[in-house]
């Protein structure tokens, strides 16, 4: 249930003539009503009318005067016939300053990676430590501090279940008394964390609940999330073994092909499903490949995924190459041979 109280209204930005509010949205509202007051009103509840039509649940009031601050906003909905719900208002709001405009950062940059979980990163502007917000992109959402004292000018927030997007902001830290409190920066992009969706995660064994794939730094493999390395992404299972001649042909070309379109896009990974004899041609033949593994050997629970994939997909000649759309449904029986691009396209049509 929201919050439709007093005070209800949220601050998300301000600069030197311009705010940004949020407030709940209330059940059954086909529209709002925004209305403001400043200093310089002496009567009291008059308010001048911004809009009475909103239906975004968030508004940004601009050329404002510095000089009639402070500001207090209030809002109420409306349905099809009149006002539902209580009124809603906000505190007492202030621009900022020129000096707090000047001294705060530029916006951070969001990018979802992984499974629920965002990459957030920023320019070093200070040699302080940063303090970190996010907020969800929904209505009357506050901010919430996620990081005190960062080091580094990035970091990593994970557990971003919800399917509203996200917003951060940072601010340098600052030791002398005589600066107080820098302002926090303008809200980042707006960035929606991936999942991998249960179609996908049902292919592995124990609905890839702790699954594992291979990967590689530089040279050397390690370990990754099954759900980190997929979410959101369309997925190709290569399958494919060193004693295969066609497969050693058709390798180098699809290697060429994940190379280049690594450098224009991330929504697309292939997984390599062994079907070589043993873990030494395995070895041989993934040192060739620029791309993710399943491995050889049995998980944690005595599940063998690559004979297990197989036996799904009814494996009985290779190469091939099978195309997943991000939620798990088989685009492309066999895409060996195929035009990978318009595969692709019906691919993350689907998404």
């Amino acid at each position: 249930t929201q919050d439709n109280s007093k005070h209800a209204i949220v601050l998300i930005d301000s600069d030197t003539t311009s705010l940004t509010i949020s407030w709940p949205e209330v059940p059954r509202a086909r529209r709002y009503a925004l209305e403001y007051t400043d200093a310089t009103t002496n009567e009291t509840n008059a308010y001048t009318v911004l809009s009475d039509k909103l239906t975004s649940t968030q508004a940004r009031k601009r050329n404002l005067d510095p000089k009639h601050g402070p500001f207090t906003f209030r809002v109420r909905a409306r349905d099809e016939v009149d006002f539902i719900g209580e009124m809603m208002t906000s505190d007492e709001l202030n621009l900022l300053s020129e000096d707090e405009a000047n001294s705060r950062m530029e916006a951070p940059l969001a990018t979802a990676v992984g499974n629920c979980c965002a990459h957030v990163q920023w320019k070093k502007a200070h040699d302080n430590t940063f303090e970190l917000q996010m907020r969800e992109v929904q209505g009357g959402a506050a901010w919430q501090t996620i990081a005190t004292s960062l080091k580094n000018t990035e970091a990593r927030k994970r557990n971003l279940t919800s399917s509203a997007l996200y917003q951060f902001r940072v601010r340098p830290n600052t030791t002398d008394s005589s600066d107080g409190n820098i302002p926090f920066s303008p809200p980042s992009n707006q960035v929606q964390a991936l999942s991998i969706s249960p179609g996908l995660a049902r292919l592995f064994p124990r609905g890839g609940d702790g699954a594992m794939l291979l990967t590689k730094n530089n040279t050397a493999m390690t370990s990754m999330k099954l759900a980190d390395a997929l979410a959101g992404k369309v997925t190709m299972l290569y399958f494919s073994a060193h004693w295969c001649g066609p497969c050693r042909q058709f390798t180098p070309q699809l290697a060429n092909y994940y190379n280049a379109l690594k450098k224009s896009s991330n929504n697309v990974e292939v997984v390599f499903v062994s079907l070589d004899h043993d873990e030494s041609s395995f070895n041989s033949y993934y040192k060739s490949m620029p791309w993710l593994a399943v491995p050889f050997d049995e998980d944690d629970h005595g599940n063998n995924v690559r004979e297990d994939l197989q036996g799904r997909f009814s494996v009985n000649g290779i190469p091939r190459l099978v195309v997943l759309n991000a939620q798990g449904s088989v685009v492309e029986e066999n895409a060996v041979g195929k035009d990978l691009n318009s595969i692709l396209i019906r691919a993350n049509s689907a998404i």
